[in-house]
Formats: structure tokens, C-alpha cells, sequence
């Protein structure tokens, strides 16, 4: 079983590349993403689907600002795209109560 709760930062090497937000398995987590106060650019929120270094359909983080996202499982769910080449993020997760419920029910 998982930890109840994680965090952690991560960078983001290459313009080019998607990466995972984590390669740990969390599931049923909400997750908060914060891009660093030291970025200059963009991080690309989405899934792995939808962000790519030259089509971004994912949701724009600018310095210091957050999301929060609902995730069945947080190392498949959430990818990562910078604008910067080696800008990230610092993010928390918690499991929901309510979401592992309903998973386990089905």
C-alpha cells in the first residue's frame, strides 16, 4: 500500500520530452502541482496523450501559480512539459478517501 501522503519536485530536462510528474505508483491521490518560483517559463500540465514539445494541450503553469488534480494514478495520469529547458515544480499528494472508495466498489 502507498504512503497517504508525498511530495517532491521535479525538473523538467528538455523542451523536447514529456516527462512523468513520478514513477512511483499512487493511486487515487489528489495531487497539487506548483511551478517554481525560479522558472522563466511555461510548465505544460496534461497528459502524456495531449503535451509534447510541439503541441500543447495541457494546462499552463506560469511561476509560482497551481493546479490541483483528482488522479486515479498519479505516475501514469500527469506529464510534464516546460517551455524552459530544466524549469519544474514542487507538488504534494493525499490520498482521497472518497475516490479509493469508489474505486473499490466497482
Amino acid at each position: 500500500m502507498a504512503a497517504n501522503i508525498f511530495s517532491g519536485q521535479k525538473t523538467v530536462a528538455s523542451t523536447a520530452t514529456a516527462e512523468q510528474l513520478t514513477t512511483t505508483k499512487f493511486e487515487d491521490y489528489v495531487v497539487t502541482i506548483t511551478a517554481l518560483k525560479s522558472n522563466s517559463g511555461i510548465i505544460h500540465v496534461s497528459e502524456k496523450s495531449a503535451v509534447n514539445a510541439t503541441t500543447r494541450k495541457a494546462y499552463e503553469l506560469y511561476p509560482e501559480r497551481s493546479v490541483t488534480l483528482f488522479v486515479h494514478n498519479v505516475d501514469t495520469d500527469i506529464y510534464l512539459a516546460c517551455s524552459v529547458n530544466g524549469e519544474g515544480v514542487s507538488f504534494i499528494g493525499w490520498v482521497d478517501r472518497g475516490i479509493k472508495y469508489m474505486s473499490e466498489i466497482k
